[in-house]
């Protein structure tokens, strides 16, 4: 009797270690994740996000953007500082904003003071972009960049 007790708590206590209990050096281990798949937003429902980045001195860093419904973009460029950034929007197929193999410049954002650029975009569900931030300064600059699709 007392063996198959104990088979039992041996059993029970394997069994509590595989579903993420205490392990055999005292830790815990956790359970395998799940992941959360990605909502996809009802057409009335905004959609926000945010990137942090530095671009270099007399730089330029683009960030793919995939739309994921139908409506207004907004992209939000904001900093510390007295650096001048500009922001611009471009197809997302654009491999430079400047030179020989620059595209089109969809919306810019180029104003010579203050801490932030902003531009606006009507845009659809599937379509791709690109998202430029340009330093004209000689030092390198942290930055937020802020989406909402509405």
């Amino acid at each position: 009797m007392k063996t198959r007790l104990a088979i039992v708590l041996l059993a029970a206590w394997v069994g509590a270690a595989a579903c993420g209990s205490k392990n055999s050096d005292g830790g815990s281990t956790p359970p395998t994740p799940t992941p959360t798949p990605t909502p996809t937003p009802t057409p009335g429902e905004p959609v926000s996000d945010s990137v942090n980045g530095t671009v270099a001195a007399f730089g330029y860093v683009p960030h793919l953007l995939n739309v994921s419904r139908d409506g207004t973009l907004t992209v939000t460029l904001t900093w510390q500082g007295s650096t001048d950034l500009n922001l611009y929007l471009t197809a997302g197929t654009c491999a430079d904003v400047y030179g020989q193999n620059a595209c089109e410049r969809l919306a810019v954002s180029d104003q010579v003071s203050g801490n932030s650029e902003m531009v606006t975009f009507t845009v659809r569900s599937g379509e791709q972009y690109k998202i430029w931030v340009d330093n004209f300064a000689q030092t390198s600059q942290t930055y937020v960049v802020q989406i909402s699709i509405r």
